[in-house]
Parts: C-alpha cells; structure tokens; sequence
C-alpha cells in the first residue's frame, strides 16, 4: 500500500530541487519525491492506488544518521585490558590471556607472562574486592591528553567510602565551568578502579555512566559503603 503525502515542505538536500511539495512511500521506502502533479503522474504510471496524508504546510525534513568512529581512541581501546567484573586473581588472568589472544601478532604485541607488576596489581585488586585494602599502591602512569590525566590524578584523590559530582570534580582541576568535559574525561578513563571514577556520581546522588554498567557501580559503591542513602534503601528492598 502506497502512502502519498501532499501539501508538506519537503526539504530533500538535493540543490537541484531543494524543496518538493509531496512524497509517495511504499514499504517505509520513499519511492517519489516532488510536485503533487508528479505524485499523481506517479501513481497512473504504477497503477495503483495511496492513502493521502495532507501535511497541511507542516515541515518535513530528512533523518540523517552521521555514522562514524574515532580511531584514536578504538586504537586506544585496543591497547587496554577492562578488569571490571573480576572478583578473583584467576578472573583477572583470564581476563588479561584473553586479551593477549585477542590482539594480533606484531613487534609491539602483548606477551602473554605474568610480571610481578600484573601479581602485584592482582593481589592488591583482590584485597580490594574483599573489602581489606582502600587505596591502592601501585605505579600507574595512563596515557592521554593533559586535561584527562588531571582528571585521573583527581580521581585518585577521593578517598574510599566517599563519592562526589562531576561538578566537584570540574572544581579539583580548576575548570569549575567544564563539568561536561570532565565527565567525558572520567569516562575514559582506562583504568577502572584503580582510578576510582565510580566514586563520581551526578547531582543528588544519582548513578551515571560507567564503563562496566550502572549495576557494576553500584556493587563498588556498596562495597565501600559508598551508595548513595536512597539507593541503598532500593537495594535492601
């Protein structure tokens, strides 16, 4: 069934005709796109029959869809092992052969051995997760852009059980008014807990974005007895 749409101010991006006054579809698929004359041209050619739809002047415009990746930081991405989720040293090495495995074969490929800098970071990581270590001694040098490693370094500032907001943490690196672009910095943030960036939280202790989920966040935050008071009244339920 076709659906002729009439009387509209189409805009098409087309320079050639920049704005027709009526479009038939078919399927979800425009199949013309011009004058209400042309339409009915359209439909005698084809035999068939549309149900109208008058636009009665409204305004339609195409969707489009900017589909695109920044290849910096995929790269970036590719380069780091996400340990969220882990609970246990056997998890972590899992976790960090599989991404070894992953990757491929070059002069600059990960060699899958453990170092005492990775059993160090593990044992530490373990403590951490069964609630006998707070802060964490290890040498982490993240690599980005000046701006992002400021926020890293505040990051590691908050001290364990406590939370802030991202407009707090906008004021620890002396940008009071970038709160958006620390969120986007803490976002990247490519060493999670470690860097503890889920101790950020929105406005009135609301969870926002985290790299390994909402729910994941959650279970640090309680883990530290960090969760924000309503939150934890939801989780008790």
């Amino acid at each position: 069934m076709l659906t002729l749409i009439k009387n509209a101010r189409i805009h098409t991006m087309d320079d050639r005709r920049p704005v027709a006054q009526a479009a038939l579809i078919e399927d979800d698929r425009f199949v013309f796109v011009g004058s209400l004359e042309g339409a009915q041209v359209e439909l005698c050619r084809r035999g068939q029959q549309a149900q109208e739809v008058d636009a009665k002047n409204r305004l339609m415009l195409p969707g489009l869809n900017d589909s695109h990746m920044h290849f910096i930081h995929f790269a970036k991405g590719l380069m780091s092992v996400n340990l969220t989720g882990t609970h246990s040293i056997k998890e972590i090495q899992e976790r960090m052969a599989e991404g070894v495995r992953l990757r491929p074969a070059g002069p600059d490929a990960f060699v899958e051995e453990s170092t005492p800098l990775l059993e160090e970071a593990a044992r530490q990581l373990q403590e951490y997760l069964e609630g006998k270590r707070k802060e964490f001694d290890l040498p982490l040098h993240p690599q980005g852009t000046e701006f992002q490693r400021q926020v890293w370094q505040a990051l590691r500032q908050i001290p364990y059980g406590t939370t802030i907001t991202y407009g707090q943490l906008a004021q620890m690196v002396g940008r009071p008014s970038a709160a958006r672009a620390v969120g986007q910095a803490n976002g990247r943030n490519p060493i999670s807990i470690f860097i503890p960036c889920h101790r950020v939280v929105g406005a009135a202790g609301v969870l926002r974005g985290y790299a390994g989920g909402i729910e994941q966040k959650k279970k640090l935050l309680h883990l530290e007895g960090a969760l924000p008071q309503q939150l934890g009244k939801e989780k008790e339920r």
